[in-house]
């Protein structure tokens, strides 16, 4: 039987298998690799303007030293033609943004789960280490 593991490699040539998707949105989806703690994002990028602007923005990312990068999924090398994209570091304790500013419809006590995840507290200091 034939494996139909999809692979993307970046731009030094390292090659990547995309083993399990563990996020999707509008930017694109993320997945597991071969390599402990390394995922994959793939971006939904329509056009060859779009995708420089793109690569553009995350080079800059990648070469500012004063960045807090122990906060953010911050690019670690980028992903080579055809495909749009890089690679970044798991982290462990970060949640998407959509699970921290909506409950998701299954939660009964819409007041019990804004506290357990943190309040306003919380969703100001995210919202100022964005800024």
């Amino acid at each position: 039987m034939e494996n139909k593991e999809r692979r993307v490699f970046d731009v030094h040539g390292r090659k990547y298998a995309l083993l399990e998707k563990i996020g999707a949105g509008g930017q694109g989806t993320v997945w597991t690799t071969n390599y402990e703690g390394l995922l994959v994002k793939l971006a939904k990028i329509e056009t060859e303007s779009l995708r420089r602007n793109y690569y553009r923005r995350l080079k800059y990312i990648m070469l500012r030293e004063d960045l807090p990068h122990s906060s953010i999924a911050a690019p670690k090398d980028l992903l080579a033609e055809p495909d749009c994209g890089y690679v970044m570091e798991l982290m462990d304790s970060m949640k998407p943004l959509d699970e921290i500013l909506l409950p998701s419809p299954e939660e009964k006590d819409v007041s019990l789960w804004y506290r357990r995840d943190g309040a306003i507290r919380r969703r100001i200091f995210i919202l100022h280490r964005l800024a």
